[in-house]
Parts: structure tokens; sequence; C-alpha cells
């Protein structure tokens, strides 16, 4: 049963025989989303409409073949090609405060059918996103640029939490807040970067400060160049998802009125929770 979600070879693949009567069998996969904090302010994003890239079922390319070849930029043009076919979710219009997802809290988007092997997700993002400041002012958050609009993710087989026994597949997307605004002396625009990941193939990283109420920033990063940032919560716990294990971390945690404290050498595991315990912060 795992071949659906492994190959998209043509022998690997339930699918419906010529002049038979047998229906493929139905998959599900659920599309999570998870956000971040940035700069003490909400952020509401546009989420127009949720899509599902399926495998083309009479293709006799691997699965790491597709991948490989199959680019974004002529997606918009046509519904299907040589690689699959785009499919619309049951996801409805909305814009979501992605800063309430922030440590580990997320949001199902969408629940779909699928009768082969998804290949990728794309987000429409409209032009209705804006953000909230502390004092309750709304602004305006355009894209930074006009193909900002389309957000492709793909569906490797280690951004998948896999159900064999149920047919169920899970993917979670964490949009990044902190890095996908873009200050621009002090006007931000929007630009959307999501990463794919699963809780079987990634680790994550949580803590807590010793202060209570003091929403300190958090950021995290790597020698590759890796970052990204949260905001504690109120009890001064947080966490960061989605982390991908292979190098070495390094937090800091920056507060008004505390000195800066650094941890370094931060090690995770796949499908484990490196715990850093109580940090003290003076």
């Amino acid at each position: 049963s795992a071949s659906l979600f492994s190959s998209c070879k043509k022998t690997d693949i339930l699918q419906l025989p010529i002049g038979g009567t047998e229906s493929p069998q139905v998959r599900n996969l659920t599309i999570m989303l998870t956000g971040g904090a940035a700069n003490g302010q909400k952020v509401m994003v546009d989420i127009q409409k949720i899509e599902v890239k399926e495998c083309n079922v009479s293709t006799n390319m691997t699965l790491s073949e597709i991948l490989a070849n199959d680019g974004n930029s002529d997606d918009t043009q046509n519904q299907a090609d040589e690689f699959g076919i785009w499919e619309l979710t049951d996801f409805q219009p909305q814009t979501i405060d992605v800063t309430s997802l922030k440590n580990g809290l997320d949001y199902m988007l969408s629940n779909v059918s699928i009768s082969s092997r998804a290949l990728k997700v794309r987000l429409t993002i409209g032009d209705g996103s804006y953000t909230i400041d502390s004092l309750g002012n709304q602004n305006s958050l355009k894209l930074s640029e006009t193909n900002d609009n389309l957000v492709y993710l793909t569906l490797t087989d280690d951004v998948l939490d896999i159900d064999d026994s149920r047919g169920e597949a899970v993917v979670n997307l964490n949009f990044d807040v902190s890095n996908s605004l873009v200050d621009n002396n002090g006007i931000y625009t929007l630009k959307p970067e999501i990463r794919a990941f699963s809780n079987s193939s990634f680790g994550e990283i949580n803590g807590a400060i010793n202060q209570v109420g003091v929403h300190a920033k958090i950021s995290l990063t790597d020698v590759t160049g890796f970052s990204t940032t949260t905001v504690s919560e109120e009890d001064g716990t947080f966490r960061f998802r989605g982390i991908k294990p292979g190098s070495k971390f390094s937090i800091k945690i920056e507060a008004n009125g505390f000195q800066e404290s650094i941890i370094n050498d931060i090690s995770v595991m796949k499908a484990k929770a490196t715990d850093l315990g109580l940090i003290i912060i003076q």
C-alpha cells in the first residue's frame, strides 16, 4: 500500500484497468499549517485556494525523476502536463492569523481525497493580507512581487507522515513569519516563506525562559544559513517545529531589560524533541 506514496511507476500504482470496473484505491492527504511571530504584530495572510498536484498514473518515470524534472514555471498555463494534474482541494478562501500559530500550534487547512501519489501543494495568496500593530492599527500587506502569489511545496517522502494501514498522509506547512516580512524602511511587504515538513523525519526544539510575561525574541540559526524566529509565551515556553536534523543549531534569546543569552551546539534528531529545559536570563 505504501507504493502509492513512494513511486509513480505505472506498475506500482493501483489504477483503473483499461476496460475494467475496479476503482482505484482512494487516499487522503491532510494539509496542516503552523506559523510564527514577528515584531510584536499580528500577520493576517489571505489564502485564496490550495491545490494538490497528483501523479500521472500513466507515466513510467519514478518519483525522483518526476520531482527532478517537473518545474513550476509552466503550471500556471496548464492544469495538467506529462507529470501530473492539479486538483482543487475543498479549502475555502480565508484570512489566517499565522502569528497565532506560533510555538507549535497548528491549523488544518484541507483534507483532500487523492487517487494517486501527491507531488506538490500550491497555495494561492490573495491581495487582502494585512498586519495589526500593538496599537490595533491595521496596515495593508502587499506582496513583494507579483509572482509571490503562488507558493509551491514539493512533497518528497520525508515531508509526509504516512499511515499505510489507514491510507492517509499528512504534510505540515510552516509559514515562517519572520522571514516572510520584508522591511522597506518601516513599510512591510509579504514574500511568503513556507517549509513543508513531517513529524517522522524532522525534529523540534523546545524550552522555557525563567521570566513570565516577558515575551522574549528567540532566534534559531545553523551554519548553513537557516534561521527562524519565535516569541516566548506568557509562561516563558517556546517551541520550534519542523527542524531538519543534520546540523548543529544555536539559539539567541533577546528581551528588553535582560542580557542577551546564547546557547550553541544544539543537536536535533529525527522524530524527537530536544528539550533545553529552563533557561535563565538576567
